[in-house]
């Protein structure tokens, strides 16, 4: 797998939005602060990142982790090549 598409669920209204907004300022910060990558994640949405798996792992085990404290569901997917339908701002 090249590619791994991270994807965490923003807790309704209703629910506590404190561990979502820490889980949103961790994820900033520890990605921009990693130095082990070459590339940096895409940014597709609010808790939704597009990584490239030539990098490692590390990033991306770093985010699952923190969302499994936090109580927060995230799925991961991954791709053998870039998902043509993600729109690279960049």
């Amino acid at each position: 797998m090249k590619y791994a598409l991270f994807i965490a669920e923003k807790p309704s209204e209703s629910e506590d939005t404190k561990s979502w907004d820490s889980f949103v300022a961790f994820a900033k910060d520890s990605i921009e602060k990693d130095q082990r990558q070459t590339t940096v994640p895409v940014l597709l949405n609010e808790g939704t990142y597009l990584f490239d798996l030539k990098n490692g792992l590390h990033s991306l085990a770093i985010l699952v982790g923190h969302a499994q404290r936090n109580h927060i569901s995230s799925r991961t997917l991954f791709f053998d090549q870039y998902p043509l339908w993600v729109y690279d701002k960049a």
